[in-house]
């Protein structure tokens, strides 16, 4: 799968023409993520913070897909997720959430803004679909 947000006619962006950055608490999460995600795209950056994170998401001509694991409280220096996506309508965010998918949890989006969540334990395939949207 080489598929990443949808550009402004509605098809769908190349991942390689797509800019990635996870920003997670877990160490573990965050070297499983990019090592996955290298593979699919050179353009892959594991931000140190939330600041480093706000500023490579600010690019409104570029698409970009945001995986966190930690949406509420946001992460110092990183603006609300609906402000994020107000500054860059290209940006799709998804947040890995051991909630997910739980009884009583609705699945895909939540209320923090986020585009897609992802249960644990994940899977490659889940995260590089989660990127891609249909057209």
């Amino acid at each position: 799968m080489n598929l990443a947000g949808p550009r402004d006619g509605g098809e769908l962006t190349p991942l390689a023409e797509c800019r990635v950055v996870v920003l997670c608490a877990e160490p573990r999460l965050r070297q499983l993520l990019s090592y996955w995600l290298a593979i699919a795209t050179p353009d892959l950056t594991v931000a140190s913070n939330g600041r480093e994170a706000a500023a490579l998401l600010a690019d409104p001509g570029r698409s970009t897909a945001f995986i966190t694991d930690r949406v509420l409280p946001p992460w110092p220096g990183l603006p609300p997720l609906p402000a994020l996506k107000l500054a860059n309508p290209r940006l799709r965010v998804i947040v890995v959430d051991e909630r997910a998918g739980a009884p009583g949890h609705a699945p895909g989006t939540n209320a923090g803004g986020a585009d897609d969540t992802l249960p644990r334990p994940l899977s490659r395939a889940a995260v590089l679909r989660s990127i891609a949207v249909p057209a």
